[in-house]
């Protein structure tokens, strides 16, 4: 691996990281520590923290909590809040947010209780909601996550009423801002732009595509005869003509929702504690011990005695 940077830790952090843009972000109970180029700093949540993420650009964080009711925004640099989302009050995990990029905007996609069939996208800058996605129509669908894919996609993780397995969709970033049945029509497409799984997760790869990793966990004796639905693995999805370009067997079985992305070259999977990195030609595993892993750059973050180390794969 080449180094990319080299960063002094204050204090050894012992809760999940994200890496983004060469940004690493640690969570603690009620804390986040970031550190980058500047140095590092502190960010002060109001309530116990469960999950966070970074934009791809490394620019801003949200974090949620409170058991699932409410989430902040902050711009990292200056550490200011951005923006505020309340879910129920006395509801748990009344609130799902996620960020990302949709043109030269960043918004929070926001689905909070009781419209759970629907998702809201609200500017970070001033908190304005811009659009909106209706996920109940002729396919109800549960939203769980919002992943930017990179240019104007976006994937979206979740579940449809009733069934056991989860989906990942992709859609158009751009015309989710004016058509709210997009999401909608993305699940009913032929070919599909959808994969399903028990586990499934969806993430960016080279300029116009995404990476999908799907195990729909068939028993011996229940492996259907068509290939396609019987295949667990890695694909390449053509998002443009909504085509699976490759596939990749992978044994190893990946976590849910795992952190995923591609180049033209590899694919690296975060399987928590180590990332796997599968070279496409021969679909040979090289595995590496890690922190955190950017999808998007394809950059692993990775403890050194009292620093972390960012490295290209």
């Amino acid at each position: 691996m080449k180094m990319i940077a080299r960063h002094q830790v204050p204090l050894q952090p012992l809760g999940p990281a994200v890496l983004r843009h060469r940004t690493i972000v640690w969570r603690g109970e009620r804390e986040l520590l970031a550190i980058d180029a500047d140095g590092a700093r502190t960010i002060h949540a109001d309530w116990p923290l469960d999950y966070h993420e970074l934009t791809p650009d490394g620019r801003y964080l949200l974090a949620r909590g409170d058991e699932g009711r409410r989430a902040q925004v902050w711009e990292i640099r200056s550490g200011r809040r951005m923006l505020e989302l309340l879910g129920d009050e006395v509801r748990p995990h009344s609130l799902r947010a996620n960020l990302g990029t949709v043109g030269d905007c960043t918004y929070a996609f926001a689905v909070r209780w009781p419209r759970r069939h629907e998702l809201a996208l609200l500017a970070v800058h001033d908190g304005a909601q811009r659009g909106w996605l209706v996920a109940s129509g002729m396919i109800a669908f549960r939203i769980e996550r919002v992943i930017p894919l990179g240019g104007d996609w976006l994937g979206v993780h979740g579940f449809r009423d009733g069934e056991y397995s989860d989906t990942v969709v992709a859609i158009p970033g751009r015309a989710a801002l004016d058509d709210y049945d997009v999401l909608q029509a993305a699940l009913l497409q032929q070919p599909r732009v959808w994969e399903w799984g028990h586990r499934v997760t969806i993430g960016p790869a080279e300029p116009g595509r995404a990476v999908i990793y799907r195990d729909a966990e068939w028993e011996d004796d229940d492996r259907p005869d068509d290939p396609d639905e019987a295949f667990r693995g890695i694909q390449i999805l053509d998002l443009p003509t909504r085509k699976i370009v490759e596939r990749i067997p992978h044994d190893e079985r990946v976590p849910n929702l795992a952190t995923i992305g591609a180049s033209s070259e590899v694919i690296a999977i975060e399987m928590g504690g180590h990332v796997n990195v599968v070279d496409r030609a021969s679909g040979a595993v090289r595995r590496v011990d890690a922190l955190a892993l950017d999808p998007y750059r394809l950059e692993v973050a990775v403890a050194d005695g009292e620093h972390v180390v960012i490295a290209a794969l």
